[in-house]
Formats: structure tokens, C-alpha cells, sequence
């Protein structure tokens, strides 16, 4: 779930910063068209001031002129100098300047300021500023501006040389944070569906594995029960036989009614007996399939199957298991069957302790894995003790009894050995020995008897 969240947060912070990105770009256009206008505006401004330079003035045409010209301050008129056809000469004094036409002596008196209001400060800019040869001639909006973006433009041409320089500053709250948010909802929404996804099919994994060793187990209870019935009943048959062969060879020859009779029950046992063998010899002789399997997985798979009983009962499963074991030789199913069993007994033994404990302990000895199974739960009794792997001794109302003698079967099949008594936790202590691989090539493929 970590992982998730890190995804979505990582896929939340893109988006922002790619949504934040694109409208600063539009921001930036829309400011850089405006800048283009002003510049337009202004240039036209300064084309008309030019041409009215080429006629004569009289100073009483300044009211006039100044309706569709504000920004004329004054109108001079000088001695005409007619060497001098076409040229127009600036001199700049503070915010003002003054345009001359040496040819006709006409000049204009010009304010920088005035001139940048008749076209106006374009919306959403801190300023403008109008230079000339560097020197800034009129600002309008913020003198000092700290702006974002910057905008520089030549603007006239001759003596009317200037330069007009653009400040703006994003609009913040007018980026895309609603589409930011709603994308983060999706991205989060999607990751959550994803996780959901995950967790059916987990669940639906660990139900079929649950089924299917539900399953397994019951063959196995049944072919243990089998065998123990096969091997409980040779017994009073063998007795039967006995006691039958006994009859007739104590009768008298010329008994024509009852040796018949004792023959036929004779013959009957022994028919029955010939089929329990079978069948015993049919349970018993299964191959075992010994394979190199990693016992830190097995009991991983074993927890996740009992993920539901460990939450529910507030169980706390103390792992020891060193890094770099060799694997263990044995069948990767009865030994999950077997971790399963153990497990779902110690879980139901520390169901009524204040703190319960499972310690699961996994390691080498000199030629031979140990696996332990602990548990701090009320322990074991002596009679406990001594029955425990015996068929059919339960002390649960719902148990059949099979379930440790299940265990101990499938262990010893495999060529290992399993011990229960009490530990220093003052619970219970299953012991699982194992040879290591290599040294238990032969397989028990008899079910004990």
C-alpha cells in the first residue's frame, strides 16, 4: 500500500507540475500577444508625431492637436533651414523631448509618460518603460517592477529611435489547480481500483489454495484412516481365521452340515484379509516426491493462508530464520500441510493468552534442519504428552484426532522426525528434524503402521 501512495503521490506531483507548466505557457502568450498590441499601438503614435512634423506649425494649433494627440506639450517654430530637407533631430529633457524638423523649423514637445497612457498599460502588467538610448524615459505601472517575465522591443525609427520594455507576472490562481485536483482524484482512484484488483485476486488465489489443500488433506486423512482401519481389523480377522481353522479340524469327519459351512466362513476371512492387504499395501506405497525447497517460502505461503486466524486471534509471529539456508529436501505440499497444521494448532492454543506468541524458528544442525514451532499458550499435559500422535485423541469437540498423526506420517515418509513438549515460553514446542539433502536418498514409502 506504501508503494501506492508513493506512486500516486509521485503521478500527482507530474501532473501539477506539467498542468502548472502549460498554463504558464498560455499565460505567457496571452501577456506576449497584449505586449505585441502595445508595441503596434504605439509605433503608430509615433509615425503620426513624425508626419505632422512635415508641416508647418503654429504654436495656437497645440489645443488642437493635442484632442487627438494628448501627449503634445508644446509646439515651437525656428528659422527653416532648407539644406537640411527630411531631418529630424531628438533632444530629451528629463521626461519629456523635443522632435525638430530643421527643414520647415517645426517642433514638437513631447511627454514620454502621456504617450504610453494614450495607448494604455496592457492588463494583467506590472509596467512598461519607455527608453531611449538606455535612458528610461517614462514608466508606466510599477517603477521597480519584480516581475517573471520580460519583454523587450525596438519601437520607432530615425530620431524617434526607442525601445519598449514589458513586465509581467503570472496569475497564479488562475492556473489549472481545479484540473490538477480532479486529476489527482483520477490518478488515486485508479491506483485504488488497482490495489482493490490486487486484493481479489489474492484473495481468490488463497481461497483455491485453500480448497486445494483442504482437499489434499482430506485424501490424506482418509488414507490414513484407511490404513489404521485395514491394520485394526487384521487382527480379530487373523483370530477369526484361527478360531475357524481350530473348529474344523476338532469336528468329526462325517459332519456333513457344519464343515461346509466353516470351510465357506474360512475361505470368506481369508478373502477379506487379501483385500485389506491390498489395500494397505495400495495406501502404503505412494512415492514420495522428495525436491530442494526453500522453507522460508513454504511457511510465508503457510502465514498467508492463515493471514484471516493470525489477525483475528491478534496473533504476533516471531520469524527466525537466517539469510542463505540451504534448501530443504522434501515433498514442497506435505510440507506446507505439515507448517499448516502445527500453525493453525498453536494459533488455537494462545487464543485466551494477554499477549499471544508464535515463534517459528528455522536452522542447521550437524547433519540435519531443525524447524520449531513455539507457542506461550497453556502447554501440554503429560497425557497430552503421551497420545498425542495417536489416531483419533483429540482434545478439541470438533476434532477428529488426525491432525498431529497426519503430520507425524508425512514427516517420517520424508525421512525426518517430529517431537512435541513443552518450552521455556511455558507453551507448546513442536521439533521437526530433517536430513540435509544429499544424505536421505532413500525414501520411506511405507505409511507406519
Amino acid at each position: 500500500m506504501v508503494v501506492k501512495i508513493t506512486v500516486w503521490l509521485i503521478l500527482t506531483l507530474i501532473s501539477t507540475l506539467w498542468l502548472g507548466w502549460y498554463g504558464l505557457n498560455e499565460q505567457q502568450a496571452e501577456r506576449e500577444a497584449d505586449f505585441r498590441i502595445t508595441h503596434r499601438e504605439l509605433s503608430q503614435q509615433l509615425a503620426q508625431q513624425q508626419a505632422i512634423l512635415f508641416l508647418t506649425l503654429e504654436p495656437n494649433q497645440l489645443s488642437q492637436l493635442q484632442r487627438h494627440f494628448p501627449q503634445l506639450v508644446a509646439i515651437s517654430q525656428t528659422k527653416a533651414d532648407k539644406s537640411k530637407a527630411g531631418q529630424l533631430t531628438l533632444q530629451v529633457h528629463g521626461g519629456d523631448y523635443q522632435l525638430s524638423n530643421s527643414y520647415n523649423g517645426s517642433g514638437l514637445q513631447i511627454n514620454g509618460l502621456k504617450l504610453l497612457q494614450v495607448v494604455g498599460l496592457p492588463e494583467n502588467f506590472d509596467s512598461v518603460t519607455l527608453r531611449y538610448q538606455q535612458h528610461p524615459l517614462a514608466v508606466l505601472g510599477n517603477p521597480n517592477p519584480d516581475s517573471f517575465w520580460q519583454w523587450q522591443k525596438p519601437l520607432g525609427e530615425g530620431a524617434q529611435s526607442f525601445s519598449l520594455t514589458g513586465y509581467a507576472t503570472p496569475l497564479w490562481r488562475d492556473l489549472p489547480w481545479l484540473t490538477a485536483l480532479l486529476l489527482s482524484l483520477i490518478w488515486g482512484a485508479t491506483l485504488y481500483g488497482w490495489h482493490r484488483w490486487q486484493q481479489l485476486a489474492q484473495y481468490r488465489n488463497r481461497a483455491e489454495q485453500r480448497a486445494k489443500f483442504a482437499d489434499q488433506a482430506r485424501l490424506n486423512a482418509m488414507g490414513e484412516i484407511a490404513t489404521g482401519i485395514a491394520h485394526e481389523l487384521n487382527q480379530p480377522l487373523t483370530a477369526t481365521l484361527t478360531y475357524n481353522q481350530t473348529a474344523l479340524r476338532l469336528l468329526p469327519a462325517q459332519d456333513d452340515k457344519i464343515t461346509p459351512l466353516l470351510r465357506a466362513s474360512v475361505e470368506q476371512i481369508k478373502r477379506i484379509s487379501a483385500l485389506l492387504e491390498r489395500l494397505r499395501t495400495l495406501l502404503s506405497r505412494g512415492q514420495v516426491n522428495l525436491q530442494p525447497v526453500v522453507v522460508a517460502d513454504i511457511w510465508l505461503r503457510v502465514n498467508a493462508l492463515l493471514s484471516n486466524e493470525i489477525a483475528a486471534s491478534k496473533v504476533t509471529v516471531v520469524n527466525s530464520i537466517p539469510a542463505n539456508l540451504p534448501p530443504l529436501s522434501a515433498d514442497p505440499l506435505w510440507l506446507e500441510q505439515i507448517l499448516h497444521n502445527l500453525l493453525s494448532n498453536a494459533i488455537h492454543a494462545v487464543q485466551h493468552t494477554t499477549t499471544p506468541l508464535i515463534y517459528f524458528t528455522a536452522r542447521l544442525q550437524p547433519q540435519q534442519w531443525l524447524i520449531q514451532i513455539e507457542d506461550n499458550g497453556p502447554g501440554l499435559s503429560h497425557q497430552q504428552l503421551d497420545h498425542l500422535f495417536t489416531p483419533f485423541y483429540t482434545t478439541r469437540e470438533s476434532g477428529l484426532g488426525l491432525g498431529l498423526t497426519l503430520c507425524e506420517t508425512l514427516v517420517q515418509r520424508m525421512g525426518g522426525d517430529i517431537k512435541a513438549a513443552n518450552s521455556e515460553h511455558g507453551g507448546a514446542c513442536f521439533t521437526l528434524t530433517f536430513p540435509l539433502i544429499g544424505e536421505n536418498t532413500h525414501d520411506k514409502t511405507h505409511l507406519s503402521d
